[in-house]
């Protein structure tokens, strides 16, 4: 412990460690517990949890920082594990944040066919000796009716990566698993508290199991496409890279830039290559090409 935190102490930037340590911090009086507080004072470390985070009333999974100011640090019981989570506030942003941006929709699905059928019928006339009118007059006509039937709405949505192995069996176990929590909070009783957690522990299991046959499936199919296998591995090992952008007017802009840019490039270099194409071949090529003929019909003739 002290190698690492050493180490750590002369890495420059902000230092978060977190995670189960096995020590009573809760039991000052300990010899083990005195020699690690002295070693992260003598660090400048700060131990921030000072509240139980085991079941038995045990102080064992610590956050630890050196210049990293938190806020908002609670420990809940989520009734999956003996130990506790530790849910906390960093004035940093999440490199794998999930991206979101808002979205405008209308709901179809809930228009009455008979009330809109009765309010096209109720459209006044348009003027047919102006056909610009009569257009005009026709597109705002059934815009103000799609607006009042089926109005615009604004929702924000976040992007999450694809699981194609959550089964349907999958989404059944975690409903049931949600009941179980809503019983256990609601009720207080230890009968749901424990019937929650054995669940928790039997969905963990039942999602690595299907995770590992889904890709295990695909690899083993897979034999002798390296183009399925590397998509497959780097899909596993590689962060998948928010691919939703908000379409803002500067991003725009720079679209439009960079095929204007090419464009121009590419009329560039067709322009010089025609330019250096229309001047007549020096003499000694012409003296070589026609030198060339006439061996080939020479050739021909014998």
């Amino acid at each position: 412990m002290h190698d690492l935190l050493t180490t750590l102490y002369t890495t420059p930037g902000n230092i978060i460690i977190l995670g189960d340590f096995n020590i009573h911090v809760n039991d000052p009086p300990s010899y083990s517990v005195a020699e690690f507080n002295n070693l992260l004072d003598s660090l400048n470390f700060t131990q921030h949890v000072n509240v139980p985070t085991h079941s038995r009333g045990h102080t064992l999974d610590l956050l630890i920082t050196n210049s990293t100011s938190i806020s908002n640090l609670s420990v809940h019981d989520l009734g999956v594990s003996d130990h506790k989570a530790i849910s906390l506030e960093l004035p940093t942003l999440s490199p794998i944040s999930k991206p979101s941006r808002k979205i405008s929709f209308r709901n179809l699905t809930n228009i009455n066919p008979v009330t809109l059928t009765t309010d096209l019928r109720h459209l006044s006339a348009a003027n047919p000796l102006s056909v610009t009118k009569s257009v005009d007059l026709y597109n705002s006509s059934l815009s103000s009716l799609l607006d009042h039937h089926a109005p615009v709405k604004s929702r924000t949505v976040t992007f999450t990566r694809s699981a194609p192995w959550y089964t349907r069996e999958l989404r059944l176990q975690r409903r049931t698993g949600r009941v179980l929590e809503r019983c256990f909070k609601d009720s207080g009783l230890a009968v749901y508290k424990l019937a929650y957690r054995e669940h928790q522990k039997a969905y963990s299991k039942s999602l690595s199991d299907t995770r590992s046959r889904f890709y295990s499936h695909i690899i083993n199919n897979s034999l002798g496409n390296s183009k399925q296998l590397f998509s497959t591995i780097n899909h596993l090992l590689k962060p998948q890279t928010p691919l939703h952008l908000d379409n803002t007017q500067e991003r725009c802009n720079s679209f439009i830039r960079f095929f204007k840019t090419k464009v121009e490039k590419i009329r560039s270099l067709l322009s010089s290559f025609r330019s250096g194409h229309s001047q007549p071949p020096p003499a000694s090529e012409d003296k070589a090409s026609n030198y060339g003929r006439s061996r080939l019909l020479f050739s021909f003739r014998t």
